[in-house]
């Protein structure tokens, strides 16, 4: 790394701690002793940002399991088409084998009655033949003699909407419900940076300092880049990272090692969620009521939802909402976000905003990391205009009644006194301290290995431009 020095700058004093030898002061006290940059913060973290929510644990292993119930009561999708078998007359449908799980179980159960889309006509389910797996067929037939069933469509959705017995019958089969598996993954992160050791004699370090005003450590702007591009890699990660199947690495004791690598927030939604395609620059404000009814069918539990949002998308949400609410007040303020965020301040400073729709307070958070030239804002990304929308939920463990759990949460690896989720250490030959070789460097390495966690994925949407 390179770095402009003045002549007569060179540092006065230095103090030797036990990471790196560091230096303080410089010969000239017109230098601003504030390291400044000219890029702002240069787009911190999507993981920061759970960190600050308080949404971070730690786990032991490189994976994880969540537990999700499914839902207690489903509808019928059918496959093949019924003709229709007129007044009063039986039909038989096949379940599309979506409708089946992994042990070939089917919910619809004899003496459930489903009604007929359009027509509402009832039907009472009386056989239902299991004899093909992955292809159930139920006979449906109507309850009055002056009803058809009519023709069924392959695709059709039924919904159990009731349930009768005659006199004498025993009790109906259980329901076939249970709970659906999650998988996440842990990634190991690395970054280094390096310097030779005439180098450290040249540039300037910066103190920090805690509360009673005593040195705690030392950074340098190599390091502080160092640091940077690790959580650049972490931000990417939990944002578009996927599930990796496809790729190895040699160790240096001949071991081939899968690359393990967690999966991002956009692909988890991408994959169980909801797609909300727009038109750029033509947002209308009752997309979100679009997005509050699709929430609340898939039960949602809470009335706010936080939207991370690009910085396109953020001007267009602004601009629909000022047309919508023409002649009317709007109240599209930071007041909300204390329900989620708890305090005022750390509202504030993340500029984050929110506005109440049908009933939903939605808060919009500004990913300016989004905007970033150098990933997801170069050309051809369009990361500025997609939006991401999820409650912040706690909930119960169905397999562990007595754990909460986070629908999303970054997860680190740790056992006892030991963690993995920041580390960095020094490999020098240079600098003071412990000589760890003979050469005339240093070595500043990062290392980090965590994952996200994302339940309840189906109480989620994304805004995609078209």
């Amino acid at each position: 790394m390179a770095y402009i020095i003045d002549p007569g700058t060179y540092p006065t004093a230095g103090i030797l701690s036990e990471q790196v030898m560091t230096i303080y002061d410089t010969l000239k006290p017109q230098h601003i002793p504030v390291l400044m940059s000219r890029y702002g913060e240069q787009f911190l973290p999507m993981f920061e940002m759970f960190r600050a929510m308080g949404r971070e644990r730690p786990i032991m292993g490189d994976e994880w399991y969540g537990h999700e119930e499914n839902w207690y009561h489903r509808t019928i999708t059918t496959t093949g088409t019924l003709s229709s078998p007129g007044n009063g007359n039986p039909g038989n449908v096949t379940l599309d084998a979506a409708d089946h799980d992994v042990n070939d179980g089917t919910f619809p159960r004899v003496g459930d009655i489903v009604s007929i889309p359009g027509t509402y006509v009832q039907a009472l389910i009386t056989v239902k033949n299991t004899s093909t797996p992955g292809a159930h067929v139920l006979t449906l037939r109507p309850l009055r003699t002056d009803q058809n069933i009519g023709a069924i469509a392959s695709g059709t959705v039924l919904s159990i909407t009731n349930g009768a017995f005659a006199a004498g019958m025993g009790q109906p089969d259980p329901t076939v419900v249970g709970t659906t598996k999650r998988k996440f993954v842990a990634q190991i992160f690395k970054e280094s940076v390096g310097a030779e050791g005439s180098q450290l004699v040249n540039e300037q370090w910066f103190k920090v300092m805690d509360n009673n005003k005593s040195v705690v450590g030392w950074y340098t702007p190599g390091t502080d880049r160092g640091a940077y591009e690790l959580a650049l890699k972490m931000d990417g990660a939990y944002t578009w990272g996927d599930e990796s199947n496809n790729v190895t690495q040699t160790t240096h004791r001949g071991n081939v090692n899968n690359v393990k690598t967690t999966k991002g927030v956009f692909p988890w939604v991408r994959d169980l969620g909801y797609v909300l395609n727009y038109t750029s620059g033509a947002l209308d404000i009752t997309d979100l009521y679009d997005l509050g009814l699709y929430l609340k069918s898939q039960g949602i539990s809470t009335g706010v939802v936080i939207i991370l949002v690009g910085a396109e998308f953020y001007i267009d949400v602004e601009g629909a909402a000022k047309t919508f609410f023409t002649g009317n007040s709007i109240d599209m303020t930071s007041k909300f976000g204390e329900k989620i965020f708890g305090t005022q301040d750390l509202v504030v400073n993340a500029g984050i905003k929110g506005i109440k729709l049908g009933g939903i307070v939605y808060l919009f958070k500004p990913m300016d990391v989004w905007s970033n030239p150098m990933t997801w804002g170069a050309t051809g990304y369009n990361l500025a205009k997609y939006a991401l929308a999820f409650p912040l939920t706690k909930f119960k463990d169905p397999t562990n009644g007595n754990v909460m759990l986070n629908n999303i949460e970054s997860c680190y690896r740790a056992k006892g006194a030991y963690n993995r989720r920041f580390e960095t250490w020094r490999v020098a030959g240079a600098g003071g301290g412990l000589y760890v070789n003979d050469i005339d460097e240093e070595n500043t390495y990062f290392r980090g290995h965590h994952g996200l966690q994302f339940l309840k994925v189906n109480q989620s949407a994304m805004f995609k431009p078209v």
